[in-house]
């Protein structure tokens, strides 16, 4: 339980790059309720330059180092939004006034009750034999995004909400000019199209065929495709641009770059990713393809259209598609056109 007004407050988030962008969305909320707070942020060592420039006094990279100084550092509040052991040592690591969400108990990962509307949903929340089977039934329930749920556990003011809980990055000018190099300004419509998931959530992305259609529906209504996604999944997209016949590849650049070649865009068509945070960040609408993960738990800001299965996943949150076909192969590519086409 947070009590008072914490001066020192140390973020503990390491996850995936997407989960890094969407967490920012807390950085004014926290100010709004605690304010002007000396904010400490631990992060993946590949996530430090999505924190540059966001107003964070200091951002350190997850690490033996790290984790050696924080022994070393008092804070008013410990706040952890990850689950795993390496971000649980780093909150038990130093002495603190308040500790909400993940730590070690016993030498294992465990939550602060007051963070379980969050965590219940996760994978610390197995039964007694092991299993995910609750946590999955919570997550599949669940009707709250993200910032919803940590919202509730830190006792922030929804009363705008979404608005003041927008994620953050904030490329440079000399980023900016960058990216208008890389895709100068054209007369047609310019929508971008990251449909891989990388090896991690295989399930996420639709058949190359598949994604080859919604690539083909949209240039035939004049847009312009570009084609985005990271170093896994560039021949992917070169052959998703062989196979669709039009569109080009964009080349892969540092993130904020690529944040700013978003910003770019009139729209994007995206698998639940890094893109999509980073399309929400830089205010670009979006048609997000959901299969095996919660399009609940996913804001877009009004700028956006969530598109999923019928009848839903029957591979919900398996890395790995169990069906014939990727259940994101049952949205219509007409479907993801024609969405495009509203938020247009």
């Amino acid at each position: 339980m947070v009590r008072g007004k914490p001066n020192d407050v140390l973020l503990i988030k390491l996850g995936a790059l997407g989960d890094v962008i969407r967490t920012t969305c807390l950085l004014g909320p926290i100010r709004r309720k605690y304010g002007p707070c000396r904010l400490t942020w631990v992060t993946a060592p590949e996530a430090l330059p999505l924190l540059q420039g966001l107003g964070i006094e200091r951002v350190l990279a997850a690490g033996p180092r790290t984790l050696e100084a924080l022994r070393r550092r008092s804070f008013d509040l410990v706040l952890n939004l990850d689950e795993d052991s390496a971000a649980c040592a780093a909150a038990s690591a130093p002495s603190s006034k308040a500790l909400v969400g993940g730590h070690l108990k016993e030498g294992k990962p465990a939550y602060t009750p007051d963070s379980s509307p969050y965590f219940d949903l996760g994978l610390l929340n197995r039964g007694a034999d092991g299993s995910m089977a609750r946590a999955d039934a919570l997550k599949k329930a669940n009707r709250k995004t993200y910032q919803q749920l940590w919202a509730g556990v830190l006792g922030l003011d929804l009363g705008t909400y979404p608005r003041g809980y927008e994620p953050l990055v904030a490329p440079t000018v000399a980023e900016r000019a960058a990216a208008a190099k890389l895709l100068k300004s054209t007369p047609k419509v310019r929508v971008g199209l990251n449909l891989g998931a990388g090896a991690r959530w295989p399930a996420k992305q639709p058949s190359l065929e598949h994604a080859a259609q919604v690539a083909r529906g949209l240039a035939e209504k004049g847009c312009e495709v570009v084609y985005f996604g990271g170093e896994a999944e560039l021949e992917r997209n070169r052959e998703l641009a062989r196979t669709a016949g039009a569109g080009a590849v964009a080349p892969i650049k540092p993130l904020r770059v690529f944040a700013a070649m978003l910003a770019r865009c009139r729209a994007l068509v995206s698998t639940d990713s890094l893109a999509l945070h980073l399309a929400c960040a830089m205010r670009t609408p979006c048609v997000a393809l959901f299969g095996p993960t919660s399009a609940a738990e996913i804001e877009l800001y009004g700028r956006g259209i969530k598109l999923e299965p019928k009848p839903a996943c029957s591979c919900y949150y398996q890395p790995r598609c169990t069906a014939a076909a990727h259940c994101v192969d049952q949205v219509p590519a007409s479907a993801v056109v024609a969405a495009v086409g509203l938020l247009l």
